[in-house]
């Protein structure tokens, strides 16, 4: 900016207050470069003392623009009734004998004191504007620029001295925080102070600037209006805001009163329900999981509270603007807030229903995992698979749920993991329960005691169902538990000459090698004869046989 200044032949011109207007019918002053040189007191036929002035400016500013017109150039014209200043035959201001007995000075001399004040000015109005002088301007304000860069990195007294104390403050009361599980209340009040002096640092630096520009454009003639302009400027600002602060702390003090005892109302629920989590205060009926999300439930009320009383105090409350920011706001809250605010109740309700906690193994429809998270919109719950899942309140409440955690954890009562299988009718029932008890008596995380049991939940057509039951403590292992219960089971059925055919499994037993594992079989294992119904002659199978193809095709028909 400061460059493209010096560039310029003429600079920007802000007209004065009080410089042409017609301020009074008796004194007009003539002006050059913010210089007052003279007055004129009396006007002339229908030009009023402020014309005449106003005229005699112009033509002051044109000549002094004019480096061609030399100082000498500029004469004085003696008359009979007037005296003449012109230059080239143009007249700038002329003398009459009203405007010596004005000013109480012969004509001669008033016009030869014009005339010398007029060549001053002229000529300090080239010298301020000269090549010179513009390239001092410059180099001064270069100078005082790189003297604030070099004061401001010499003595950084932000970033060396208060925000690194402020961190480290905050820094130490957090440890403590974290140490006891106590929320240090120095924490937030580091926080504030770091943002507090992060707006000073910024309204210092924004204040110099403004004040730098003052200064560098006051160097420069074609920019002293603006200079002048903009100091103005800052001390209405700053006298109207002082007013405006002067005026406003009532309200302040109103404000900061709400904020006060809202602040120490929170703080009082918050260490007051922290107690009732940890079992440290008990209320007859109120649960220790009620705890977290009533403190949340009283926080938003104390904060939409405060803001109703604090709203009224704030400034422009009841303009347009604030009308038209309320609406807004109103709109934005109401549009589609039909679902949000059915989410809240329902979160509401599973809160205080209790029907599972953080932490707790359920199933919701074909969702199982555990409760990561649990808030008045929705809940996540992390599965098997590490994989997150996100239900909405509303659709949790319309849901069956179903808790694996809540009687082991709230009675004791460890959970009962069961699995079904199918057998034939041909097994005698007590040998299976001994096989199935065996193998959840070897799974890992099973308990010996309550010991396991074995229920014939049905007699099919074509095979019995045998329900294990066994008692597991941690319900997150459950199917890790589930999937070597299976294991052992099939080991165990293997062991004891089990075969596990139905109900979708079936298989011819005469003739037919078994289907346990070979690893499960005596060395001296054959595969049954065939045996036909009817018949009194036993055949061998055509690979165990000792006669020819021809008598086993003979005999086989006989038997048919």
């Amino acid at each position: 900016m400061t460059i493209l200044l010096v560039v310029s032949d003429s600079g920007v011109a802000i007209p004065q207050e009080g410089t042409l207007s017609d301020t009074s019918p008796k004194a007009a002053p003539v002006i050059l470069d913010d210089e007052k040189l003279f007055d004129i007191r009396v006007g002339v036929e229908t030009f009023s003392p402020a014309e005449r002035a106003k005229a005699v400016n112009i033509r002051l500013q044109e000549v002094a623009q004019d480096r061609s017109i030399q100082l000498q150039d500029i004469q004085l014209e003696a008359g009979k009734d007037i005296s003449k200043i012109s230059v080239g035959g143009i007249r700038i201001v002329g003398i009459r004998e009203t405007d010596a007995a004005a000013a109480a000075v012969p004509r001669e001399e008033l016009a030869a004191e014009y005339l010398k004040r007029i060549k001053s000015a002229i000529q300090n109005y080239r010298q301020e504007r000269s090549l010179r002088r513009r390239v001092l301007r410059v180099v001064y304000a270069l100078f005082i620029a790189i003297a604030i860069y070099i004061f401001f990195k010499r003595f950084p007294i932000f970033s060396r001295y208060i925000f690194p104390r402020l961190e480290a403050w905050r820094e130490r009361s957090l440890a403590d925080s974290q140490e006891t599980s106590i929320e240090n209340p120095w924490v937030e009040v580091a926080d504030l102070l770091l943002i507090v002096a992060r707006i000073i640092r910024l309204s210092l630096f924004g204040g110099l600037a403004y004040i730098y520009s003052i200064v560098v454009l006051n160097f420069f003639p074609g920019t002293e209006d603006i200079a002048i302009a903009l100091r103005r400027n800052l001390a209405s600002q700053l006298s109207e805001t002082g007013q405006s602060i002067v005026a406003y702390l009532p309200n302040l003090f109103q404000i900061a009163l709400s904020i006060l005892i809202a602040n120490f109302t929170l703080r009082f629920a918050k260490v007051a329900f922290r107690r009732i989590e940890r079992g440290a205060w008990s209320i007859p009926g109120f649960y220790q999981d009620w705890a977290q999300p009533t403190y949340t439930l009283c926080r938003l009320i104390i904060i939409i509270f405060t803001a109703v009383v604090v709203i009224p105090y704030l400034p422009g409350y009841g303009s347009g603007a604030f009308k038209g920011l309320s609406l807004f706001v109103g709109f934005l809250l109401s549009f589609n807030s039909g679902g949000t605010i059915n989410n809240v109740i329902s979160g509401i309700v599973l809160i205080y229903t209790r029907g599972f906690r953080i932490g707790d193994r359920i199933a919701i429809d074909d969702t199982v995992g555990t409760v990561v998270e649990q808030s008045l919109l929705v809940i996540r719950i992390k599965t098997i698979k590490n994989v997150q899942v996100t239900i909405p309140n509303s659709i949790v409440l319309s849901k069956k749920i179903i808790n694996y955690s809540a009687i082991a954890r709230d009675t004791g009562l460890p959970l009962i993991l069961n699995t079904t299988i199918t057998l034939g009718y041909d097994l005698p029932w007590q040998k299976v329960e001994r096989a199935l008890i065996s193998a959840a008596q070897i799974t890992q995380h099973v308990l010996k005691e309550p010991k396991p049991f074995v229920w014939q939940t049905s007699l099919d057509d074509y095979y019995v169902s045998y329900e294990l039951n066994a008692y597991i403590e941690d319900p997150i292992k459950l199917p890790a538990i589930q999937a070597e219960l299976h294991q052992h089971i099939q080991d165990k059925c293997n062991e004891n000459d089990i075969e596990i055919l139905s109900p979708q499994y079936s298989a011819i037993r005469d003739g037919n090698h078994t289907t346990i594992p070979q690893s499960y079989l005596p060395k001296n294992y054959e595969s049954p004869n065939f045996r036909i119904s009817g018949s009194t002659q036993q055949i061998n199978p055509p690979d165990k046989q000792n006669n020819s193809s021809n008598d086993w095709n003979i005999k086989n028909r006989e038997s048919g």
